[in-house]
């Protein structure tokens, strides 16, 4: 799975995002935040999907863990 490392300037709070997320969320997003992750999706995406993509993210990192890939 790809994943992507986004610095936030701390002082001005922007950031530069990739190209390709741009093209697959578009350049309105909705993100849901709690206190240890969020999550982003394109404000036209249909809820049900998104679930399922949390589904499949899930199960990455819980692949993660089991490897011991985990940065934690």
């Amino acid at each position: 799975m790809v994943e992507f490392h986004i610095k936030i300037h701390p002082e001005q709070r922007l950031t530069r995002i990739p190209k390709i997320l741009t093209q697959n969320f578009g350049t309105i997003w909705t993100l849901v935040p709690n206190k240890e992750a969020a999550v982003v999706f394109s404000e036209k995406a249909d809820l049900a999907t998104v679930l399922k993509s949390l589904e499949i993210i899930e199960q990455d990192l819980q692949l993660r863990i089991e490897s011991g890939r985990s940065k934690k």
